[in-house]
């Protein structure tokens, strides 16, 4: 039981002999920067890619999307620019009555 009390009454002596230690300059602002920078990345972390994998296979969807819609525009371009090109004909044909199925002769 002693022992206990002496232990208690060398804490409470060490307590009272603490002195106040000051911080480093600026500690305070250093470390609400950095808290408030390990804050960021967590609530933007979707939009954050940082593998290589993601990236690479990001750019070939894209890419094969793009090859994609210009093939399947190039396909539709020219069924559009040939159907244009035969009906061109026809009206030219109707206009001048050069119609080749007729034979006045």
């Amino acid at each position: 039981m002693k022992n206990i009390q002496f232990q208690i009454e060398k804490t409470l002596e060490s307590i009272e002999n603490i002195e106040k230690i000051d911080a480093p300059f600026f500690f305070e602002t250093r470390l609400m920067a950095r808290m408030e920078n390990q804050l960021l990345p967590s609530a933007f972390n979707l939009l954050q890619i940082k593998k290589p994998f993601w990236v690479i296979a990001s750019l070939a969807i894209l890419l094969s999307i793009n090859i994609y819609l210009i093939g399947f525009n190039k396909t539709e371009t020219i069924a559009k620019h040939t159907h244009q090109q035969s009906s061109t004909i026809e009206n030219f044909a109707n206009d001048y009555h050069l119609n080749t199925n007729s034979s006045e002769y």
